[in-house]
């Protein structure tokens, strides 16, 4: 049986999507165990990355920063070693002229512009004809993962980062995951401009509710096959209790 304190990595995901992709990319998943207290409401998958004992969690009320801390909080009481904590999953690109985020690409929290690597959108305010201006700063990452990340840019710029190989390697030791992971057609990512409104219900297609031709989009280059289609950024990522929908609030982030 796996004994709690082996588990040093702390992994939340906030949708059923994303863990059931943290799952598929670990290297051995381990036997669920009955020692954790009544008290913890948390599901966990146990297993190993490399040399790391891991432990997954989702949120059993989907998006908030209030329901992650209250995963979190359980987690590091049941897990009394865990050194590190992660959250992992999906989010919306704050592309920009500088920045030139598609759909599929990574993102990875790091320290910049007077903020910790998270910046917390719904701890602010917003006056008209000035930047937005937020009243809370979080916590910086631990240093040990300021470090990593450094050795990881340098090492991804000379060897590149392999990550298309990863995703294929993992599908194919997973089939059934085929049909609905994997890397995005490029054609489905089309940018539209700012004033271009989704009108309808969240599952009607864009093509339906903001026009099917190039005109309200924006302009970009296609990507070279040298770039692999995956870019890896490093920068702030925006975090709050609500998604944000409304594009000329995120155009203010970039």
């Amino acid at each position: 049986m796996v004994d709690p304190l082996d588990f040093t990595i702390g992994w939340i995901c906030a949708l059923e999507t994303e863990d059931v992709a943290a799952r598929a990319f670990l290297d051995e998943e381990y036997p669920a165990s009955g020692f954790l207290s009544r008290t913890d409401p948390n599901a966990y998958t146990f297993g190993r990355l490399g040399h790391h004992n891991v432990v997954i969690a989702v949120l059993s009320q989907g998006y908030g920063t209030s329901s992650a801390a209250s995963v979190a909080t359980h987690m590091i009481f049941s897990f009394l070693n865990i050194r590190i904590g992660l959250l992992v999953g999906i989010s919306g690109g704050v592309p920009s002229a500088q920045d030139d985020i598609r759909l599929g690409d990574v993102v990875v929290s790091v320290p910049g512009k007077e903020h910790n690597g998270v910046l917390p959108y719904d701890m602010g305010m917003a006056f008209q004809g000035q930047e937005f201006e937020i009243r809370r700063v979080l916590n910086a990452p631990p240093f040990q993962l300021l470090t990593a990340t450094n050795g990881l840019r340098a090492q991804h710029e000379i060897q590149g980062h392999r990550l298309r190989r990863s995703i294929c390697e993992t599908l194919d030791r997973n089939p059934k995951l085929g049909t609905k992971f994997g890397r995005p057609d490029p054609d489905s990512d089309r940018l539209y401009l700012p004033h271009i409104v989704h009108t309808s219900g969240q599952s009607s297609r864009c093509t339906e509710t903001c026009r099917n031709d190039s005109s309200p989009l924006v302009r970009r280059p296609e990507r070279t096959a040298a770039e692999d289609g995956i870019v890896i950024h490093h920068g702030l990522i925006a975090s709050g209790n609500t998604l944000c929908r409304d594009a000329n609030l995120r155009d203010k982030f970039a």
